[in-house]
């Protein structure tokens, strides 16, 4: 509820300001690391406070930081990530951490993963394989709730590889890192797809050996119909 109470007035008080940046990184050997950091500004959480107890006063960061610990702390100890504190001047919030062992622990053919649930990543499914290709199935349903001057909801992938094809925002100057702007896109997917160097290499050999298999069945066809015909030959004289 209380989840909910603070979006809602980050609709009704303009001016306040929210950050969700989510950062995902996908290494070689297919490990996946996710961090989260969901901070609000001071004003923000005052009114917070201040609309679930029916006062109206500004709070110390002593008084802050216990609103926020009862509005993260229950969720997030069931959740398998790691936490800390979190502070960039009137920002206060936790950034979250987490690893992945292997992407297929969390890839399935019915993935699909609603970013607003991204402490719940270990227990869904957020990819899709096909053949040696991963495929995001990343959706956002709540990004109008964050609507604001002061709104920032970033969501960002580094890969150990430049992607297969995105829609991202923004992308690095060595094409592996994508962001999205969550808040501005008029798309509500987060659509990127990849494949591992090793499975790429892996992929090309077996192209590869289905060419020379091809070559050589057509070679050994050739060299069948010449000894036929050789012998037909002989056969007329």
């Amino acid at each position: 509820m209380k989840k909910i109470l603070i979006l809602i007035i980050a609709l009704l008080f303009t001016g306040c300001g929210i950050k969700q940046d989510i950062s995902m990184t996908i290494n070689n050997d297919k490990s996946l690391n996710l961090e989260i950091i969901k901070v609000a500004d001071n004003e923000l959480i005052d009114k917070a406070i201040n609309e679930e107890n029916n006062t109206d006063k500004t709070y110390t960061d002593q008084e802050r930081w216990a609103y926020i610990e009862s509005e993260y702390l229950e969720q997030i100890n069931t959740t398998g990530f790691k936490f800390e504190k979190y502070e960039s001047g009137e920002y206060k919030g936790y950034k979250f951490y987490i690893k992945i062992d292997n992407i297929d622990d969390i890839t399935d053919d019915e993935a699909s993963f609603d970013i607003d649930n991204n402490l719940g990543i270990q227990s869904s499914k957020v990819f899709k394989k096909e053949k040696n290709k991963y495929v995001s199935k990343i959706y956002f349903t709540n990004v109008e709730l964050f609507e604001g001057e002061e709104t920032e909801m970033l969501f960002s992938v580094t890969l150990p590889v430049e992607p297969i094809s995105h829609n991202a925002t923004s992308v690095s100057e060595d094409k592996k890192t994508l962001t999205w702007n969550l808040v501005s896109s008029t798309d509500k997917e987060i659509k990127f797809e990849f494949s591992f160097p090793n499975e790429q290499v892996e992929d090309s050999k077996n192209k590869n050996k289905l060419i020379i298999g091809i070559v050589a069945s057509i070679i050994i066809l050739i060299i069948i119909v010449l000894i036929i015909l050789k012998i037909r030959k002989k056969e007329e004289f």
